[in-house]
């Protein structure tokens, strides 16, 4: 059963037109996420660069990354908020990045927050390979670089921040993608209708009965 967003949860806001190119991360700072990445590629941005990067969320590299942001001038960290404040947050941004390090413990992993930025319409910037970066690859709607590649990673934001209109129109495709078959009522039918398979199988709980 595929994953599921609440599309009416992220609705979609326009984008911000000017100043900083905004690039939104928010989610667990774990060891399986690697958000170190995120700002290795935020200091190997050239000087003038338009992107700018929040952190929002904690974890078991939290306080390792509020230390690096203070020393950052391009990205800053904020505390977890309460995934009711998620959407706001998108909507605040630009684009959003999702991070996952290179492991083959991950290559089936589908981080939710792929599809709460897409049902924000906004790009994802997603560094990680597997099963998600094929996700991104088939909406169109985000960019894909490969896991723990700080270079590739800080090209994706520049390149998206010089072209804000590329970067709209790869939100709206996402937007599309996940309205077209994953919004919490086409998962709830995938349930039920697996679960009423289970129960008409031979030997299941009907032929039991």
């Amino acid at each position: 059963i595929a994953p599921a967003v609440d599309l009416q949860a992220f609705e979609p806001a326009p984008a911000p037109e000017s100043g900083p190119f905004l690039v939104v991360y928010a989610g667990t700072t774990g060891m399986a996420q690697g958000v170190g990445t995120l700002f290795d590629a935020v200091e190997a941005l050239a000087r003038d660069s338009a992107v700018e990067v929040i952190v929002a969320g904690d974890g078991a590299e939290g306080s390792e990354l509020r230390a690096r942001a203070e020393r950052l001038t391009k990205a800053r960290t904020v505390s977890a908020v309460p995934h009711a404040r998620v959407p706001e947050l998108l909507a605040q941004a630009n684009a959003a990045a999702v991070l996952l390090r290179d492991r083959p413990l991950f290559a089936g992993a589908m981080p939710t927050k792929m599809l709460e930025a897409m049902a924000a319409a906004r790009p994802v910037v997603l560094s990680a390979g597997g099963e998600a970066a094929r996700f991104v690859d088939a909406s169109g709607g985000g960019v894909v670089v490969p896991p723990e590649d700080p270079a590739a990673l800080a090209g994706a934001l520049e390149q998206l921040a010089a072209d804000r209109e590329r970067a709209v129109s790869l939100g709206k495709a996402g937007r599309r993608w996940v309205e077209a078959g994953f919004g919490l009522d086409r998962f709830v039918e995938d349930w039920h209708e697996t679960l009423q398979a289970a129960v008409r199988a031979p030997d299941g709980p009907a032929d039991r009965l």
